[in-house]
């Protein structure tokens, strides 16, 4: 029973499969008949398409290869309009009788889509106005016009213009671009977004370098190195300025470290080499004063150069006053040489006005008298001077018109006692002691008369009057005591 229902239901199966298909064939031909195209899931296929496929809750389904590279190992696949999905580039792709090629672009399409987010997965660069690059994105422009060769706007006037940088292995970041929110001035921050930690900003003419408010060509908030040498390797001063080569202010070729010319105008040259290291002010004009002024707060100040009255290249050292004029310190007088110190117009190698201490213990301890001059230690004359002479004073044989050696003229019109010269001895010591002591030593045959002291008396009152005074006083001493003493070899007076 069940060995022939078996074989039975085969048959009629086959019998069944044999009338389905001459019934589609049929079908098809009898649709051909009437027109040249399919239309499967509608009845009227569009006329133009000889296949057309109709579902709204249905796809197309392609064949599928694993691999792009496996069709070289099908021969039968590489026929002109031959089309596939390669599911491992993800791509559609077609034969165009020689290569295969993505549909979309004609070379394999390595841009994804991903909810809106664009994106490339190709592996090389991207070029756009060119076929080749060695970068990872390259544009390339060949227009004879000033059109920017890449643009980057943002339609919302409340929203940044700007591009970023980031390294994902450290975290730093990078922006530049327009800030919006402080009147579109161009930035580079070093920080995902700009208007934080600024480095450069741009307002229109003005760059800033660590302020995003420049009022100059160029201001810079901190310290600034020039120099190969100098720059990334030394620190300058805060907010200060260091520079290895020379340096020009209004010059366009510095030959000093610091060079400034201006025609016209003041200017000066610092340099230096192996042996000197100089200050130089030149005026250009020779109408004009050359001084370098100092100035300590306020109006205070000195003035150093050619300033003020005298003589043109005359060289001064000026207490300014506030700027109401001042007094010569120092004052220098340009051919001759002449100094003066308190004055201006020096008559000597050196004129002082005031007066005048000499003396590491008397300077800046004793007061001298008005005009006058104070010396702490030995004085020589005509002489180099001498330990033991508190002051030396030798007329040469050559002076023939000074013959004298102190001479002291007193017009005191008083009442009282007049001296031209005081001497006052006071020893406790056993050695000689002189008031005054002359020796005259004149060559023999000398016709000319040698004084060790003249005095002359020019008298018309009624008082005594003294050519020379001494008064010896009482004294128990049992040696001799001379008020003058003089010895000769001819004659001896008194």
């Amino acid at each position: 029973m069940v060995n022939f229902i078996l074989p039975t239901f085969i048959t009629m199966r086959k019998i069944l499969c044999g009338c389905l298909c001459v019934t589609l064939i049929v079908l098809l031909s009898i649709v051909s008949k009437a027109q040249d195209n399919v239309g499967i899931g509608t009845t009227t296929p569009n006329p133009g398409a000889i296949l057309e496929l109709l579902s709204g809750d249905k796809g197309f389904l392609i064949s599928r290869i694993a691999n792009a590279a496996d069709t070289a190992t099908y021969p039968g696949l590489s026929v002109e309009g031959m089309m596939f999905y390669a599911a491992d580039v993800d791509l559609l792709m077609y034969y165009d009788g020689s290569n295969w090629q993505s549909l979309t672009t004609g070379e394999p399409n390595y841009w994804r889509n991903n909810l809106g987010d664009i994106y490339n997965i190709n592996s090389s660069g991207v070029v756009i106005g060119g076929t080749s690059t060695a970068l990872s994105f390259q544009v390339i422009q060949n227009l004879a016009s000033a059109v920017p060769v890449m643009g980057i706007e943002n339609q919302n006037a409340s929203g940044d213009v700007s591009y970023g940088f980031r390294n994902s292995g450290t975290g730093s970041a990078y922006t530049m671009g327009m800030d919006a929110s402080d009147g579109d001035k161009f930035k580079i921050s070093g920080f995902s977004i700009l208007g934080s930690n600024d480095r450069v900003t741009l307002d229109g003419g003005a760059m800033g370098i660590g302020t995003n408010t420049p009022v100059n060509t160029l201001d810079v908030e901190g310290g600034v190195a020039i120099g190969s040498s100098f720059s990334g390797a030394f620190a300058a001063p805060t907010n200060g300025l260091i520079v290895e080569g020379n340096l020009g202010v209004a010059n366009s070729s510095p030959s000093f470290n610091f060079d400034l010319f201006k025609a016209g105008d003041a200017t000066g040259r610092i340099g230096s080499s192996d042996d000197q290291a100089y200050l130089f002010i030149d005026r250009g004009n020779t109408s004009e004063n050359v001084f370098l002024g100092l100035r300590t707060s306020g109006l205070d100040n000195w003035v150093v150069g050619d300033w003020g009255t005298g003589g043109a290249g005359d060289f001064r050292i000026l207490d300014w006053q506030n700027g109401a004029g001042g007094n010569y310190a120092f004052y220098l007088e340009q051919g001759t040489n002449s100094l003066g110190l308190g004055t201006n117009t020096p008559v000597n190698r050196l004129d002082v006005e005031g007066a005048m201490v000499v003396g590491s213990s008397y300077s800046g301890t004793n007061t001298a008298p008005a005009d006058g001059l104070s010396v702490e230690g030995n004085v020589g004359v005509g002489a180099i001077g001498s330990a033991t002479y508190k002051m030396w004073l030798s007329i040469p044989s050559t002076n023939t018109t000074t013959p004298w050696g102190i001479r002291l003229d007193n017009f005191y019109d008083g009442v009282s006692t007049k001296y031209g010269l005081v001497t006052n001895v006071s020893s406790q010591g056993g050695g000689v002691k002189y008031g005054t002591y002359n020796q005259v030593s004149q060559p023999s045959g000398e016709a000319s008369s040698a004084t060790g002291s003249y005095s002359w008396v020019n008298h018309d009152g009624t008082g005594a009057a003294y050519g020379f005074y001494a008064n010896l006083g009482s004294s128990t001493t049992t040696g001799n005591q001379w008020g003058f003493y003089s010895t000769g070899e001819t004659y001896n007076y008194f």
